[in-house]
């Protein structure tokens, strides 16, 4: 195994991960990159940064870098673009979007994200158009596969989250590559009117 492992601590008792006083977002966001089309993550760059971050593509529009803001107390990660775009997931799961300049959405009654098998359902709330929608998701565990990461080619479990929207003719796949219980990266829809959003982990 590679020795990224060893910088990652467990999502749900992250308490030394490092993350970025609120204050600093703007300067320390905007030093890593902004709006380029896209970026490989080496592990030259990857030393260079003091904080956690992750790599948002969206679908082929270009990549943003958000640094680490906040770990609330139930394992939500707050991350914040140079633009203080907000971006939260929980277990590598986008569940909220707030931002002036983009569509937002937000995940509701979503008590966890367990990657094994299995199934649940939320209710997504979405602000452009305002629209409160019932999801039903069904994950599995697809394969073993291999997935490039600070230039690595690494094994990983690929896991799906099939999803399927009531009242609503929206049904789409999440893909998430877990190492050693770690998401990594994953490949998500999280409203009908974005493109896909591709995001690689990068923890401190």
């Amino acid at each position: 195994m590679i020795s990224f492992v060893k910088k990652i601590i467990p999502i749900l008792f992250i308490a030394s991960c490092a993350h970025i006083d609120y204050a600093s977002l703007p300067k320390a966001a905007t030093t890593l990159i902004r709006g380029a089309e896209d970026i490989t993550i080496t592990n030259e760059y990857f030393n260079q940064q003091d904080y956690s971050f992750l790599k948002l593509r969206r679908g082929r529009s270009g990549t943003s870098i958000f640094v680490l803001s906040t770990i609330t107390p139930n394992g939500d990660y707050v991350w914040v673009s140079s633009d203080l775009e907000k971006l939260i997931t929980r277990n590598g799961k986008v569940i909220k979007l707030y931002s002036d300049s983009t569509i937002n959405f937000r995940v509701v009654d979503f008590k966890n994200h367990v990657l094994m098998n299995g199934s649940s359902s939320y209710f997504l709330e979405l602000e452009k158009p305002h629209a409160l929608l019932s999801q039903s998701v069904v994950i599995t565990h697809i394969s073993e596969d291999s997935v490039s990461w600070l230039g690595q080619s690494i094994k990983a479990d690929l896991f799906g989250e099939s999803t399927e929207t009531q009242k609503l003719t929206w049904k789409f796949t999440n893909l998430y590559w877990v190492v050693e219980g770690k998401v990594i990266k994953t490949e998500q829809r999280v409203h009908p009117n974005l493109p896909k959003l591709t995001i690689e982990y990068y923890y401190k």
